[in-house]
């Protein structure tokens, strides 16, 4: 993460880059970023992965794994569409991770819920609700790329455009 930080600092202090290169260096430089949090959360799911496995505790949970499979095909998409500055795929692919992100946030529930009826299984269900909280950030990340993406192709900053007043504000 560090030599693409340096890299970049010097592409922008060395060749003094016209806006559109600049944002795809300051683009660049945040997929290092948000790749490096994806695998920080990869890996906490591995983890507790194989901690239900040497438990022989892990079960198959169709949900999770439709959500696991969605998620895995929206990073492979928000990679493409990076590397083509692909505004018009990003923006779609965009529109379908607050419900993807939804559909994590329902698993939670499931999960916090069968903690109470399930009291003796809690630790197995504890491992389920960190898995599928790190899914949904995750999904979040990915959807980053995509304003990132969009930001360099269109010149146009949509994070937070959910907060009207910021985005008025800037008109």
């Amino acid at each position: 993460m560090k030599q693409v930080d340096r890299g970049g600092t010097k592409i922008l202090i060395r060749f003094q880059p016209l806006a559109s290169d600049f944002r795809t260096v300051l683009a660049t430089i945040k997929l290092g970023s948000h790749l490096e949090n994806i695998s920080d959360h990869a890996v906490n799911i591995a983890r507790r992965a194989r901690a239900l496995i040497q438990e022989s505790a892990l079960e198959e949970d169709e949900e999770l794994s439709a959500i696991f499979e969605l998620v895995d095909a929206a990073l492979a998409e928000s990679l493409e569409a990076f590397s083509a500055f692909d505004n018009m795929r990003a923006d779609k692919l965009r529109s379908q991770m607050e419900p993807l992100a939804q559909s994590a946030r329902d698993l939670l529930e499931k999960f916090s819920d069968a903690v109470g009826k399930n009291p003796e299984r809690s630790g197995f269900y504890v491992n389920l609700i960190i898995m599928a909280r790190s899914l949904e950030q995750i999904i979040y990340l990915i959807e980053s790329i995509t304003e990132d993406i969009i930001y360099v192709a269109e010149a146009r900053d949509i994070r937070h455009a959910k907060n009207r007043l910021a985005v008025e504000n800037e008109q």
